[in-house]
């Protein structure tokens, strides 16, 4: 259901929410390219889920939530479109961790609690002794870690990092979330709602508290669903 072209997504909160979300379909770059109605300023405000597919063909949205690496949940007040801009020269430029992907999806690696423990390490050593070094068997796939500029030399000459960052340009996707009404915290809401049921153990992304007392409902024929876990979301 995830994969139709558009659907409308009901979110009920039971004492002060209750938002209208129309979601845009699964994207790779290659909808992108070239299309003008994608470009700066076209964007509309909402909430996007990005990560990689584990299809083998490149460019290919993934077909099933089991073929979906979600990567990072995030919120965008303006152009959702150049935020995805943003994302990508991040992730090129060494502004986001990197893990080997597929290694990660077998082995079950979560990658957020191998974040957080990097984190810690990290703010441990500081100001005066080295961060820990990747890749390290403590931080199972973790290849990168944004810790500086003191780190880029490597990130720019590892083959195993460049080796990753084309397999994820070729397998990288995108959904976007668009509430018909943008006031009240209805997109903070959201973005958290929506990473609490994915899970922070499986993204880069900051954690939140779950908004209490809600009920998140996907309006399509010919049947509704309520969402209630990740699986619900595809």
């Amino acid at each position: 259901m995830y994969f139709w072209p558009e659907y409308l997504c009901v979110i009920k909160n039971l004492k002060t929410m209750n938002v209208k979300v129309e979601q845009e379909c699964f994207k790779t770059l290659h909808e992108f390219s070239m299309d003008p109605s994608f470009r700066k300023g076209n964007g509309k405000a909402g909430v996007y889920i990005w990560g990689f597919s584990l299809e083998e063909t490149d460019f290919t949205i993934p077909s099933s939530s089991k073929l979906f690496f979600p990567y990072y949940v995030g919120k965008q007040n303006k152009d959702m479109y150049w935020r995805t801009h943003e994302h990508i020269a991040s992730l090129m430029g060494g502004n986001y961790s990197i893990f080997n992907i597929r290694n990660c999806f077998h082995s079950g690696t979560m990658i957020g609690n191998v974040l957080e423990k990097y984190r810690q390490a990290s703010k441990i050593a500081k100001p005066k002794e080295s961060s820990p070094i990747l890749p390290s068997d403590l931080y199972p796939n973790l290849l990168h870690f944004p810790e500086g500029i003191n780190t880029l030399d490597n990130f720019f000459k590892s083959r195993d990092i460049k080796n990753e960052l084309d397999w994820m340009i070729k397998h990288f996707c995108i959904t976007y979330l668009i509430p018909e009404n943008t006031i009240n915290g209805d997109i903070d809401a959201l973005e958290k709602i929506v990473g609490n049921i994915i899970g922070y153990d499986k993204l880069i992304t900051r954690h939140y508290k779950l908004p209490k007392d809600y009920h998140i409902e996907i309006i399509n024929s010919p049947r509704n669903i309520i969402l209630n876990d990740y699986e619900d979301i595809f």
